[in-house]
């Protein structure tokens, strides 16, 4: 199961008092206080830390997450709180993550340091892994669905000069107007096989295109896992 955390950035503020601030979703900052800074950079340097320390295989299931931490006058972390999260292995491992982070440094007013209580959403959603993909080895009869597949196989130039390529050699078997619809497989060495015609408009036009995609160029292969797969591709061609 492959876990993605998605942040979702917002400009956060609140209620202000003399020393003290909340700052949480939908608010605006005061004009007078500068906000806190995370390794001289502002929220994005501090949701690139979160992803990069975060185990994604404690998140078991997709949600949302809020977490709460004031950073007080010396730039620490404190008071950490997760105030919602999709499950209790993925709270155990943001608060640990929150417990190494750098010190901040404190947000101000008028030129002095100022205690912020924040509060930070993030969002999980969760994939899960094509069934083809192992700890072992990918062999190369395994064959992938493009929407499986980590990297989807390129044809030189993209789809536009495939479809310039068809256009310039294909030759009408029919008279008719309709989708071709072909369906093969994009082996290890970038080359085409085991094609189908799940729709044709009849005249021989779909044996007509499988042999111009015959001559085309090799593509570039898919890949899973860091290895070369063979991707099942489907690919429609409408005749006018």
């Amino acid at each position: 199961m492959r876990c993605f955390l998605i942040i979702v950035l917002f400009f956060m503020s609140l209620t202000v008092t003399s020393q003290e601030m909340l700052w949480d979703v939908d608010d605006v900052v005061p004009a007078d206080v500068l906000p806190p800074k995370y390794e001289n950079g502002g929220l994005d340097k501090f949701y690139a830390f979160v992803r990069q320390s975060f185990d994604m295989k404690k998140v078991l299931q997709a949600g949302n997450m809020v977490i709460s931490f004031t950073i007080n006058t010396s730039g620490e972390m404190k008071n950490i709180r997760i105030v919602k999260s999709p499950n209790n292995e993925a709270a155990i491992e943001m608060i640990g993550v929150l417990r190494k982070a750098s010190k901040w440094e404190p947000a101000s007013r008028g030129g002095s340091p100022i205690s912020i209580t924040m509060r930070v959403p993030f969002k999980y959603s969760i994939k899960t892994k094509p069934i083809v993909e192992t700890d072992v080895e990918i062999k190369d009869s395994i064959v992938v669905s493009t929407t499986a597949v980590e990297a989807k196989p390129e044809y030189p130039g993209g789809l536009a000069a495939l479809y310039k390529f068809v256009t310039n050699t294909y030759k009408p078997t029919s008279s008719k107007s309709g989708k071709i619809l072909v369906s093969f497989i994009i082996n290890t060495n970038g080359e085409l096989e085991n094609f189908k015609i799940l729709q044709d408009i009849g005249g021989n036009s779909g044996n007509e295109l499988i042999a111009v995609l015959k001559k085309c160029q090799k593509w570039k292969p898919g890949r899973q896992n860091g290895r070369a797969v063979r991707v099942q591709y489907n690919l429609p061609v409408n005749v006018n």
